[in-house]
């Protein structure tokens, strides 16, 4: 394992003040949120399935009927979702990674990253040398740099991730504590089970 990347939830800074913001996913069903939410369509990758997966698993399918009935709005991809919060069209999106807002926050744009807890869901990257490598010595000692403490600076310098050789944020990664890894390989009927609870199927 490479890194551990946790999924977040992006706010715009300027509707939702910090002391507000979402920090566990049971509360993203409170009214007070309803048509301010703007959902990562979770078929557009396995982690964001998995998400929704892990959703269901901890809090149930009425959880996420709750969630659907906040009127949630869809967006294709983290990266559309991250603009359109900024824009100011929606107070949050999410599932989402750190890195789709990295470049925003530092235009100033009124965004920020919330870790969200309870549980914390996780992807896991792995990186790994392949047997046919035309250049294998090459690849030996761009992974040996890549887990040296240079490279784990410089991995956690360019997103909000966690590190297996920085597990307490020394080296400037960020700490996961109690994370749960999502499940890649949700069944195709389950997949439409969720997708239905959380009403949207056929959008």
């Amino acid at each position: 394992t490479w890194t551990t990347d946790i999924i977040v939830l992006h706010y715009n800074t300027n509707q939702v003040p910090e002391a507000a913001a979402v920090k566990k996913w049971a509360d993203v069903i409170d009214p007070k949120w309803k048509g301010k939410i703007l959902l990562t369509d979770p078929r557009v990758a396995d982690n964001y399935m998995g998400w929704l997966d892990g959703l269901e698993k901890r809090f149930g399918m009425d959880f996420l009927r709750k969630l659907s009935a906040q009127d949630v709005k869809v967006t294709p991809s983290g990266a559309s979702g991250v603009q359109m919060v900024a824009a100011g069209a929606y107070h949050m999106n999410f599932p989402t990674f750190p890195d789709f807002a990295t470049q925003l926050m530092a235009k100033k744009a009124p965004l920020a990253t919330q870790n969200v807890g309870d549980p914390m869901f996780v992807s896991l990257r792995v990186v790994g040398i392949v047997s046919s490598a035309p250049h294998p010595n090459t690849a030996r000692l761009y992974l040996n740099w890549l887990l040296s403490q240079d490279g784990i600076r410089t991995t956690c310098r360019l997103g909000r991730v966690s590190v297996a050789g920085d597990p307490d944020g020394k080296l400037g990664c960020t700490p996961v504590k109690d994370p749960q890894v999502v499940n890649y390989n949700v069944s195709e009927a389950r997949q439409q089970e969720l997708l239905r609870a959380i009403g949207i199927v056929g959008r």
